[in-house]
């Protein structure tokens, strides 16, 4: 992979947007837990955690419109999106997910080139916020886009909510790029017609990225951080980059 390629494209665009979790926050397993626990409330068999490992990158709505449909539930979508929210919210506020270090200096390192950044996130605003002002990121990003804004019914793999994200900032989606953990995600990514990189995070279960225009993994996105901070150190003094 050509790293120097890989640096001058991330500082070409408008604007990049994140996912927030598996791709700043690595909330996946504690994400898992609470389906696992779900399922077991419900006396489903099957182990919930690896059902939604299979789901990930999909709105809370989504989760249990499936949930209801495959395990022939009585109940109502919503009650279970209910209890699923209380859960979670009950979970990060009791504690921090782990940040994906290499993707929080990638973002200290592209706020700091001036790029202008965005999350767009399934998870709600509130989780969100909290999460990046704990990692102290919060401030690099212009504006933070949740499943809560203009597109509560059209989640992933639905492109709303990088259109939103494209328009609240108000840049040219084809101009900008989205990173992505996940293959529902990804395809939002690409159809909203921006740049797509996915990210290969093990515990984002298997992904495939057939539509990344780029897919990075842990190694790569620790190899492009120096090489930003070359063009910093370059640029303030004139230098060829």
């Amino acid at each position: 992979m050509d790293l120097q390629a890989v640096r001058g494209w991330l500082l070409q665009f408008e604007a990049i947007f994140f996912d927030f979790d598996g791709v700043i926050g690595d909330s996946e397993l504690t994400k898992a837990e609470i389906w696992k626990r779900l399922f077991n409330e419900y006396g489903i068999s099957e182990p919930g955690d690896t059902w939604y490992q299979a789901h990930i990158g999909r709105t809370r709505m989504d989760h249990c419109v499936d949930m209801v449909d495959t395990f022939h539930l009585s109940v109502a979508p919503a009650v279970i999106a209910d209890q699923q929210k209380a859960m979670e919210f009950a979970a990060f506020h009791d504690e921090f997910v782990p940040p994906i270090e290499p993707m929080v200096q990638l973002v200290k390192r592209l706020y700091e080139d001036n790029v202008t950044l965005g999350v767009a996130s399934s998870q709600h605003r509130a989780i969100v916020e909290r999460q990046l002002e704990h990692m102290g990121i919060r401030h690099c990003f212009r504006d933070v886009v949740s499943c809560e804004d203009d597109c509560p019914t059209q989640g992933k793999p639905n492109p709303r909510i990088y259109q939103l994200a494209a328009e609240r900032l108000n840049v040219d989606p084809h101009k900008c790029a989205g990173i992505e953990d996940t293959e529902s995600g990804h395809v939002a990514v690409a159809d909203a017609g921006m740049f797509c990189i996915g990210f290969e995070n093990p515990n984002s279960g298997r992904q495939n990225f057939p539509r990344a225009d780029l897919v990075l993994g842990f190694p790569d996105v620790q190899a492009l951080n120096p090489l930003l901070g070359i063009y910093r150190a370059l640029s303030s003094v004139g230098g060829d980059y």
